[in-house]
C-alpha cells in the first residue's frame, strides 16, 4: 500500500489546503479549481502581453 505523503507536500502537490484524508471527489473539485484559476492567469497575462505590445507600435508609430 503506497504511503500518503506529508501534510506539506501533499499541500505543495495539489496546491491547497485539503487534508492529508481528503477524499477524492474533493481532491477533483479543488484540482478543478486550481484548473480554472490557471486559465484565469493565463488569459490576463495573454491580455497583459498583447496591449503592451499594441502600446509599443504605437509608441514606435507616434515616435
Amino acid at each position: 500500500m503506497p504511503r500518503k505523503p506529508p501534510a506539506i507536500e501533499y499541500r505543495f502537490e495539489y496546491g491547497c489546503r485539503l487534508p492529508p484524508d481528503a477524499t477524492e471527489e474533493e481532491k477533483r473539485k479543488n484540482n478543478a479549481r486550481l484548473w480554472n484559476k490557471c486559465k484565469e492567469i493565463i488569459e490576463r497575462s495573454y491580455a497583459l502581453q498583447m496591449a503592451e505590445q499594441q502600446l509599443a507600435e504605437k509608441e514606435k508609430i507616434a515616435g
